[in-house]
């Protein structure tokens, strides 16, 4: 069966105020290992399979995020890197990268975008098997792109991405931008290489909720697995990447101070 791949856009709801303010923002290249600079968690209990690799196969350097993602109902897992506090009623948040799918299951999905840590998660309580406080697109099957706004009681609205159908295995350029001096209560925005720009706006309630993460879920519901990686993800964060320059010196660093305690 034909893949199908829909950009499914899952937004926070925001007050009508907002002032747009634009962030400053970071580039993973997944060069080195992201486990320990990333948050994680179920990524690797089963049926989950994913995190960070030492493979290619998104055409960049070797290191990226990849693996198998499972729609599961029993298993909830993400891995995201900690951005920092944003209020989405005022910032515009930004992504972009590589997405490559080399194969896919029915039903199966990746939910990517900008969110509240594991408090987002569609298992916790009253989320109806929907994830909250979740700000970005649902890669689902394979070559339907649609933009997707669900506000904290379920309502949600939709847009479709249009043109072109996903290759797989096939390797794709992708933007995102939520803007929320945009529509009455702010818009989002995606880009598919191949596909077109869909847009939709949002209608729903509000949260109020501030976005402290940036990365990937699974979605709720048991149905099939995505075999994928991303690469050279820049996204909105107010904090930095670790280099391994940095991260080596900080060890040194702390070294160095441990002797020159445990000489005192």
């Amino acid at each position: 069966m034909a893949g199908k791949f829909r950009f499914i856009a899952v937004a926070v709801a925001f007050g009508l105020w907002a002032i747009g303010a634009h962030a400053a923002t970071v580039t993973e290249n997944f060069d080195t290992n992201s486990d320990s600079r990333w948050e994680h968690a179920n990524n690797k209990t089963a049926p989950q399979n994913y995190g960070w690799q030492n493979t290619n196969t998104a055409g960049q350097a070797l290191g990226e995020l990849g693996g198998t993602i499972v729609r599961s109902a029993a298993v909830h897992s993400y891995y995201a890197f900690p951005i920092g506090n944003f209020n989405p009623a005022s910032t515009v948040l930004t992504a972009s990268g590589k997405y490559h799918l080399e194969s896919h299951g029915g039903s199966s999905g990746i939910l990517l975008g900008f969110f509240n840590g594991a408090n987002s998660l569609p298992n916790v309580a009253n989320h109806d098997g929907n994830p909250k406080n979740f700000l970005g697109d649902y890669i689902v099957d394979g070559n339907d792109p649609w933009g997707y706004l669900w506000d904290p009681g379920g309502f949600q609205d939709r847009g479709e991405v249009p043109g072109g159908t996903l290759a797989e295995p096939g390797t794709y350029d992708f933007t995102m931008t939520w803007d929320p001096t945009l529509g009455s209560k702010g818009r989002l925005t995606t880009t598919i290489t191949g596909f077109g720009t869909g847009t939709v706006d949002y209608s729903g309630d509000p949260i109020g909720a501030n976005i402290t993460h940036f990365g990937i879920m699974n979605p709720d519901v048991s149905g099939g697995n995505d075999v994928f990686a991303f690469d050279n993800l820049t996204f909105t964060s107010a904090n930095p990447i670790p280099e391994p320059a940095s991260l080596a010196l900080v060890s040194i660093g702390g070294l160095a101070l441990l002797r020159r305690r445990s000489r005192a």
